[in-house]
């Protein structure tokens, strides 16, 4: 669980509706985890997509997967709830991408393949993919809430892909320091139009 609370100091970095929100959603001040299929956004959702699909321009590239409900049945023949899920998300993401070349580029990514003969390193070279800049729609799943920010989305030929966050800034894997992500996206595509 997160304890939060709204102080003097930290009450002026949080938006007064994201302030709002927390305290209608988490009255006690502890944010915990929630049965997300009692959300309202599953009422919205086919509404929201198709809505998203049809923005001229733009192409619905990626969603949230939706998590497999239902319970399981063990050897026994008896009902079992499912187990609960490491990668539990308070939201739903979207990830939208204009038309056009400006947003699109060549991507790759370390190649991950067991290699044949175990004293050979692993990683057996890159794996060509594509990617596009666009926007990542979090929908909080708690209250009537969206945070749009700019993003990425890869996906490449070994079937992996880089996934947007509703996180909206980076962070450098040389220096662990966080990096203006307007301009590492620019310079991403600067690189691919001038075949860098």
């Amino acid at each position: 669980m997160i304890q939060w609370s709204i102080r003097m100091g930290a009450a002026s970095q949080i938006p007064k509706p994201v302030a709002a929100a927390i305290k209608k959603c988490w009255p006690d001040g502890v944010v915990a985890e929630f049965e997300t299929d009692e959300s309202y956004f599953h009422e919205i959702h086919p509404r929201l997509e198709r809505d998203l699909r049809n923005i001229r321009g733009a192409a619905l590239l990626w969603q949230t997967e939706e998590a497999e409900n239902g319970a399981s049945w063990d050897e026994d023949g008896r009902e079992d709830e499912p187990p609960p899920s490491e990668d539990w998300q308070s939201y739903h993401l979207f990830f939208l991408a204009p038309d056009g070349k400006e947003f699109h580029f060549e991507d790759e990514t370390e190649g991950g393949e067991e290699p044949e003969d175990r004293e050979e390193e692993e990683g057996t070279g890159t794996t060509a993919g594509e990617g596009w800049i666009g926007c990542a729609v979090g929908i909080c799943l708690a209250a009537p809430f969206a945070a749009l920010h700019l993003a990425r989305f890869s996906r490449y030929e070994d079937g992996s892909a880089w996934l947007p966050d509703v996180e909206s800034f980076l962070v450098s894997d040389e220096t662990d320091e966080r990096v203006d992500s307007d301009c590492e996206f620019s310079q991403l595509l600067l690189a691919e139009r001038n075949g860098c």
